[in-house]
């Protein structure tokens, strides 16, 4: 009887035992068919996320053209994508007033560029695209933008108009000397005038009357100067003689006799705005 209570005992804990790891097999299956249900789904998410729709560069051939002169550039859109299956119109902003180193926006013209794009097969890449202005031709700001070249020029065209005046003359003159001594140059600052920059030539001539060699100051006026796209120099404003004359005996010379009648006659009577332009020189004085 006690053998047969033992033997039951034993049999219990067998079957016990049974029971307890056929519970923790079937965990360890709860666990590992959770696994790929979860991947399963993270999977489909990035499936919609693409959803089969294809990158599309809306911006490719598409590009602005800047025209003008700076601060008053103007920027258009240049159409070149030949490729572009939702035939997107663009909008470029802003388009005018435009000076080199500005940034303008190429947008997509559309209500839903986006939303238009995956109707066709596709996703954006950007709907908006920045570009920085360049290559505008620019007005003069400071003297040394004015290129040697320009400046060979400018005082070519002032010795040809100083011969030009001496011509006219019945007294005999000759031309000994023409010296550069240096530049007033005046640039705007406000819109309130038309004109963006006034460069003043200033020159030491000396000539020779008849036997009397006499030394003045002559002065030529060159405005709007501006530096050309392809790095140029150009006067487009036009020139001139700005100064009054004196007389040496009989003759009429067209010049200053000192240095602060140039500057009164340059600056103080013909630019004497300083608020509406800076001024800069590089003459000694």
């Amino acid at each position: 009887m006690k053998i047969q209570k033992n033997t039951i005992f034993v049999i219990c804990l067998l079957w016990g035992a049974v029971l307890f790891a056929g519970c923790g097999k079937d965990d360890n299956a709860v666990k590992s068919s959770t696994m790929p249900v979860i991947k399963a789904e993270e999977n489909i998410g990035e499936n919609e996320k693409s959803n089969g729709l294809t990158e599309f560069d809306a911006f490719e051939g598409i590009y602005p053209s800047f025209s003008g002169t700076s601060p008053d550039g103007t920027a258009s859109i240049v159409y070149k994508n030949k490729t572009n299956p939702m035939r997107y119109f663009y909008s470029i902003e802003p388009h005018s007033n435009l000076r080199n180193g500005d940034v303008v926006i190429i947008s997509i013209d559309d209500d839903d560029p986006e939303k238009t794009a995956n109707e066709n097969g596709y996703t954006l890449i950007e709907t908006e695209k920045e570009f920085v202005v360049e290559g505008l031709d620019y007005y003069v700001e400071t003297i040394d933008e004015i290129t040697d070249e320009m400046q060979n020029k400018m005082n070519e065209w002032a010795t040809a108009s100083i011969k030009a005046d001496m011509s006219k003359q019945v007294i005999e003159v000759s031309l000994k000397d023409c010296e550069i001594i240096g530049y007033y140059l005046l640039s705007k600052v406000t819109d309130s005038y038309d004109l963006n920059n006034h460069c003043y030539s200033v020159y030491k001539i000396t000539i020779t009357i008849i036997d009397q060699e006499v030394s003045y100051y002559y002065c030529a006026r060159f405005d709007n100067i501006i530096i050309k796209g392809d790095g140029s120099c150009k006067v487009t404003g036009g020139s001139g003689i700005t100064l009054d004359g004196f007389y040496e005996n009989d003759y009429r010379i067209q010049g200053c006799q000192t240095l602060d009648e140039v500057y009164e006659e340059c600056i103080d009577d013909w630019c004497w705005d300083t608020e509406n332009y800076k001024l800069e020189t590089n003459m000694t004085k």
